[in-house]
C-alpha cells in the first residue's frame, strides 16, 4: 500500500514528491481493498499503521497528505524510474 501511495503522489506531482504533498483520492477504504486486493480490514489496519508511524496523513475524505515521502518510498520499496514520466508529446505516442 505505501508503494501504491508513493505511485499515486508521484504521478500527481509530475515528478518527486516531498513531505506535505497532497494526493487528490476520492475514494473509500472499501474500494482500494478492491483496487489492491486486500480485505477491507486488512486496508484499515495498514492505513492506521501508516499513520502511527507518521508517514501519512487522511487530510479529509477525499485527500490524503503525505507526511514523510523518504520512509513511505523506503517501507514500498518505490523506485520512481519504471513510471518513465518524462516530458512527452502527442507526437511521440505510439499506439500498438
Amino acid at each position: 500500500m505505501a508503494h501504491f501511495f508513493c505511485e499515486l503522489a508521484t504521478r500527481a506531482v509530475g515528478g518527486t514528491p516531498g513531505n506535505g504533498t497532497v494526493i487528490p483520492f476520492p475514494i473509500t477504504q472499501f474500494q482500494l481493498s478492491d483496487i489492491l486486493s486486500l480485505t477491507a480490514v486488512h486496508i484499515n489496519r495498514t492505513l492506521q499503521v501508516l499513520r502511527q508511524a507518521g508517514l501519512l496523513e487522511i487530510a479529509d475524505r477525499s485527500t490524503h497528505r503525505i507526511l514523510d515521502w523518504n520512509g513511505l518510498a523506503r517501507i514500498g520499496e518505490f523506485d520512481p524510474t519504471y513510471l518513465q514520466l518524462g516530458p512527452r508529446s502527442l507526437d511521440e505516442v505510439t499506439y500498438a
